[in-house]
């Protein structure tokens, strides 16, 4: 049974007091490391837990270090975090890493649920308020600034019952992680634990996980399943979204997992080397081709390029290259670095993670306008942006990967799937109205196809789906022929019917002697679709440049039993063909169709007559 809980992460500057502050609420030593213990320094990232207040919720910290060098780590602690505790020590102030930290906070919007001034005890209360008065400078306009201040001396035990009673009715207060049914966990740690094999360890997000699940690691792509999993150090059936999880995993070796990866169940994801994105700098930074730039999304982090777009009201507009894929989905949030000179420059949100090509310079504008109004937008509001930033149409699978939205979820009111494609209900409409303006008369399937691309140029497989979407929704109307706008249908089909009749009678007055196929057919207004489905109704019978009606080979049947093959006398071709009074063209290629169909057999050099079925069979 999984101990429901919530997840909080550390932030602050080395040496601040966090490491003993969480110790202090939970009673558990975050430090695992013996260099960490020794040094008083904390390295690598710390797990501890408890139930802060009787009767409130279970809260699980994530202790990140705070030293400048570990700030690649803070982040890794940082991405995936729901909600975060901000920590400033009374004797040194707001220092160089708090603003780091914060900045970190803000790019990534993790919600402050408290700001804690630690060592109270060790200045006087003069010094107190300055540092408070620090904090509230530098937290206006920040994810800072709606946070309860707390004022704490953890070795004399001052505050502690507060702070306890802030961060458990706090984190109540904000919404539970969401269980969108798309699980994926960022890898914090991974190891090969004694007897059990390779583990890993993260937050879940997006959705829950069970034993004997199947899951990929990303992105290699690599398949495992679920052995077991843990969660605050107990053995469970089911791990929630927003939970600590320790996952272990059969049929990945520890080599074949590290931190950054992602653990993602069943449903589709994208994993892209490159995203559209929209960018927020700090401190007027500026951002572009030229740069060292490093992008932290989850606990993933890898060297990027930046394209930009364009810049508009609150940021700008970019395509970001990655050189290491990453399973992403729209709404992720990431903070970018500068390497050369070591400083969170800008952070943002993943837009659209299946971009695959540089917009057009004329489209540039409008897909900035477009990147925006997506990076401020959920739910269904993200999905139909999604589709219309590619032109109003696109793959269902790619873009309910990308925007995060269950392949079985019935889609948006203004979005309908055609096919294996996802398009704007106003692109629809814009394709039937291309269409309706053909008029009247029967078009062939260029006629649509050439009235489609008035609209835009579609692919074969989308152009297909649409010309069978119209029919479906009753638009146009598919006849031997080609296809009539629906409210021409009746009269079409009586014409058509009509041209039939005409080259059917023409056919029988041929007899044995008809006229080349084509001409014929052409005569009377049809085409090989017609042709063909008259034979396929036994109408007609094709040969290679003509055809007979059934009726006139059931006639030359019937003239055979009269005068050649009388009380079963076996007949050349030659006594046949006079028989008919035909030419050879004609005579040859109608024996071997009643061969065929066994009417007569044939020795090699005489026909017998055996038998008066349907000539046509």
């Amino acid at each position: 049974m999984s101990v429901d809980h919530r997840v909080i992460v550390t932030a602050g500057h080395v040496d601040h007091g966090k490491s003993t502050l969480v110790r202090a609420l939970t009673g558990m030593e975050p430090d695992r490391l013996g260099e960490e213990k020794r040094r008083g320094l904390s390295i690598e990232l710390g797990f501890v837990w408890g139930q802060l207040v009787d009767g409130g919720p279970t809260i699980a910290f994530v202790d990140v270090p705070g030293h400048e060098r570990f700030i690649a780590t803070m982040l890794f602690g940082a991405g995936p975090a729901p909600a975060a505790m901000f920590v400033v020590a009374a004797d040194d102030g707001w220092s160089a890493q708090s603003s780091e930290h914060a900045d970190a906070l803000d790019l990534l919007e993790v919600p402050v649920v408290a700001v804690v001034v630690t060592k109270a005890a060790l200045v006087s209360d003069e010094r107190v308020a300055e540092v408070l008065a620090q904090i509230a400078a530098r937290a206006e306009g920040t994810v800072l600034a709606v946070a309860p201040v707390v004022v704490v001396d953890t070795l004399a035990g001052r505050g502690i019952d507060e702070l306890a009673q802030v961060l458990s009715r706090r984190i109540v207060e904000l919404p539970k992680a969401a269980d969108d049914r798309r699980p994926r966990l960022w890898v914090d740690r991974a190891f090969s634990a004694p007897g059990a094999g390779t583990v890993v360890t993260g937050t879940l997000g997006g959705g829950a996980l069970s034993p004997g699940d199947h899951v990929r690691v990303m992105p290699s792509g690599s398949p495992a399943r679920i052995r077991s999993l843990q969660s605050l150090g107990t053995s469970v059936d089911r791990a929630k979204p927003g939970h600590r999880v320790a996952i272990n995993l059969a049929g990945v070796d520890l080599d074949d997992v590290h931190r950054g990866d992602a653990i993602i169940g069943a449903q589709p994801w994208t994993t892209t080397s490159q995203a559209l994105a929209w960018l927020r700098t700090l401190h007027d930074d500026q951002v572009g081709r030229v740069g060292a730039w490093h992008i932290h999304i989850g606990t993933a982090d890898t060297t990027c390029r930046i394209d930009p777009l364009g810049e508009g009201d609150t940021g700008i507009g970019a395509r970001l290259i990655f050189d290491r894929p990453m399973a992403l989905m729209t709404g992720d949030r990431f903070v970018l670095r500068d390497a050369g000179r070591r400083a969170i420059v800008a952070g943002g949100t993943i837009v659209d993670a299946s971009a695959r090509r540089r917009p057009r310079r004329k489209d540039r504008a409008a897909v900035v306008t477009m990147i925006a109004s997506i990076a401020g937008k959920g739910g269904p509001h993200r999905l139909e942006g999604l589709v219309g930033l590619t032109g109003g149409w696109r793959r269902f699978n790619d873009v309910v990967a990308t925007a995060g939205w269950p392949a079985d979820q019935a889609l948006p009111a203004g979005l309908s799937r055609i096919g294996a494609w996802i398009v704007t209900n106003d692109e629809q409409s814009r394709w039937a109205t291309a269409v309706a303006q053909l008029g009247s008369g029967t078009h062939r399937r260029e006629h649509i196809v050439s009235a489609l691309w008035t609209e835009a140029q579609l692919p074969e497989e989308l152009t297909t789906a649409v010309v069978d979407d119209l029919v479906d929704r009753g638009t146009i109307t598919r006849l031997q022929g080609g296809y009539v706008l629906a409210e021409h249908a009746s009269s079409e089909d009586a014409a058509t019917q009509q041209r039939i009749e005409g080259f059917l009678a023409d056919l029988e007055r041929s007899g044995l002697a008809p006229d080349n196929l084509d001409v014929l057919a052409s005569r009377h207004g049809l085409d090989y679709r017609h042709v063909t489905t008259l034979a396929q109704q036994g109408l007609i019978v094709r040969f290679d440049k003509f055809a007979l009606s059934t009726g006139a080979i059931n006639t030359a049947v019937e003239e055979l039993a009269r005068t050649v093959a009388i009380n079963g006398r076996e007949f050349t071709a030659s006594e046949a063909r006079e028989a008919w009074n035909t030419s050879r063209k004609y005579a040859i290629p109608l024996l071997e169709h009643l061969d065929r169909t066994g009417v007569t057999r044939f020795d090699g050099q005489l026909r017998t007559l055996v038998g008066s079925g349907a000539p046509g069979r």
